[in-house]
C-alpha cells in the first residue's frame, strides 16, 4: 500500500518528521521550565499565606485594616483641630504697624513709637509710648473695624495705615 500524497511531496517527508521531534524537544524543555517556575511560585505563595511567625494571611489582612481605620481617625481628629485653630485664629493679631518718632522734636534717638496691632477683621488695638526727659507715658486706645473713636495722632494714624495694610508673608 502506497501513499500518493508522501509521494507526491517534492521533499523527503523526513525533514517533517525531524522538524516535530525538534518541536516536541523544545516543547518538553519549556514544559520542564514552566514546571520550575511554578515551583517557586508556589513556594512563595505558601511561604506568603503562612505568615513570618506562622501567623495567617487574614489576621495580618485584620491587623492592616484595623491600623487603617485608626490612621483614619487620627486624620479626621487632625483635620478637625485645625478648623478650630482657624477658627480661633480670626480673633488673634495678625497685622501689625510701627511707627518711631521724637517726642516733641527732642533728638533724643526717636525713643517714642507707636503700635497697631489688628486682627483679619481689623480689630485690636493701638499703643503709645511716649519718652520725653520727665519719663515715659504709655497710652492705648481700641480700635474698632480699623476705625477709633478717639482722635488719633499723626504717628498713630501712620501706624494703624501700616497695619491695616499689613501683608502675610508666610
Amino acid at each position: 500500500m502506497e501513499n500518493s500524497f508522501l509521494n507526491d511531496l517534492s521533499f523527503d517527508p523526513g525533514y517533517i518528521i525531524m522538524g516535530m521531534i525538534a518541536l516536541v524537544v523544545v516543547l518538553i524543555a519549556l514544559v520542564i521550565f514552566l514546571l520550575v517556575k511554578y515551583d517557586s511560585l508556589q513556594k512563595s505563595y505558601d511561604k506568603f499565606m503562612k505568615g513570618r511567625n506562622g501567623n495567617s494571611l487574614e489576621e495580618v489582612l485584620i491587623r492592616v485594616v484595623d491600623d487603617n481605620k485608626k490612621v483614619k481617625q487620627q486624620c479626621k481628629n487632625n483635620i478637625d483641630a485645625i478648623l478650630d485653630m482657624k477658627k480661633e485664629i480670626k480673633h488673634c493679631y495678625k497685622k501689625m504697624g510701627i511707627v518711631r518718632y521724637d517726642t516733641f522734636n527732642e533728638n533724643s534717638g526717636k525713643l517714642s513709637f507707636v503700635l497697631a496691632l489688628l486682627d483679619e477683621n481689623d480689630n485690636g488695638i493701638l499703643l503709645n509710648s511716649i519718652h520725653s526727659s520727665n519719663g515715659s507715658y504709655q497710652y492705648l486706645k481700641t480700635i474698632s473695624n480699623g476705625v477709633c473713636e478717639l482722635t488719633l495722632s499723626e504717628e498713630e494714624d501712620a501706624a494703624l495705615e501700616k497695619a491695616i495694610e499689613w501683608k502675610e508673608t508666610i
